[in-house]
């Protein structure tokens, strides 16, 4: 499990109970983004087909390995939003049809007379019916059959579907755990602390935001431009605002898994790192030496919980526009 970043107790768990063959037959894995959910699971999947697998470590070299990292294991079958061919865009669902196909997969003996994994990913996005759907599969489940559900917030899944799983949180990364991920990587130190720090914890965003050449000013892009807003008359913030609603990466950017709120954030915590003489820990370096003096402690504290919860109303589809546009009437300078 080299590529798993940290989760060392959820790795020890696991390690346990697949030599025991003691696996429950549901889990809900629960996180952020790209803190490590689904690069977990397919490393645990990994391990349990694997025919030479050594201390939970997937050998990546005999047929089962092969399979599994091409996608195309007889045995494990994948379920999240479908993407239209045509505009490129995740459906907004994962829809009842998708439920009962998998449900007709697993069904069937396992083809090595081993186990048979059905992994959902993005379950946060299913449909009232496939919930149910799936919910009948949890009920009635048959031997030796494994179901990873995966999903952002565990809260938005129904709570009978909960309540047949096992339910696995991963909490944040530490930064020093994606450091030295980064590193072995080949990554500068500096560039490394850095992105460790952006990342919040989740070491997708790190990576990513590691091999992403453009990635500095792209951020300091959107750093100048949220800055100015924040600061501008009532005008332009409503006009900000309304621009902003229209972008379709507020949650996740064009370039990162990590979005523009996530980044606003980042630049509001940075100013109460200013504020405390605590600078050298800032990722933004200068962009926000300027600003911090000029507005209170309590109001940058205020905006950033403001700020998550326009994160939670945008993630709930409530409307941007509005969202954005209260945020900041109400709590910008």
């Amino acid at each position: 499990m080299k590529n798993v970043i940290g989760h060392n107790h959820i790795r020890d768990y696991f390690s346990g109970i697949v030599k025991r063959k003691s696996l429950h037959h549901a889990y809900v894995f629960s996180g952020p983004p790209s803190v490590g959910k689904k690069t977990f699971a397919m490393a645990l999947i990994r391990s349990m087909f694997c025919t030479d697998a050594n201390s939970f470590t997937a050998c990546k070299k005999c047929a089962s390995c092969i399979a599994t990292h091409q996608n195309n294991h007889p045995d494990i079958y994948f379920v999240e939003r479908e993407k239209d061919e045509s505009s490129e865009k995740l459906a907004k669902n994962i829809t009842i049809d998708q439920i009962t196909f998998i449900q007709k997969f697993l069904q069937k003996s396992a083809f090595g007379n081993s186990y048979k994994i059905l992994l959902v990913n993005d379950a946060d996005y299913l449909s009232q019916k496939a919930a149910n759907a799936l919910l009948k599969t949890l009920e009635e489940p048959n031997k030796n059959t494994i179901i990873i559900i995966i999903a952002t917030e565990a809260s938005r899944l129904p709570q009978t579907v909960l309540s047949r799983c096992q339910h696995i949180p991963f909490l944040a990364v530490s930064d020093d755990e994606i450091y030295d991920h980064l590193i072995s990587l080949g990554c500068d130190r500096d560039n490394a602390r850095i992105f460790s720090r952006i990342s919040s914890g989740r070491p997708g965003i790190a990576i990513e935001l590691f091999q992403n050449p453009d990635i500095f000013k792209k951020l300091s892009d959107d750093i100048q431009v949220f800055l100015g807003a924040f600061s501008g008359s009532d005008h332009e913030k409503i006009r900000f605002a309304s621009e902003v609603a229209k972008r379709q990466d507020l949650l996740t950017h064009e370039y990162s898994r990590i979005g523009l709120l996530d980044i606003w954030m980042l630049v509001l915590r940075d100013m109460l790192l200013e504020m405390s003489s605590n600078s050298h820990l800032k990722t933004t370096k200068n962009e926000t030496s300027l600003y911090s003096a000029e507005v209170p402690y309590e109001k940058i504290v205020q905006s950033i919980l403001a700020l998550k919860e326009v994160k939670n109303q945008v993630g709930r589809n409530t409307q941007a526009k509005i969202a954005l546009e209260n945020f900041f009437i109400q709590y910008s300078v």
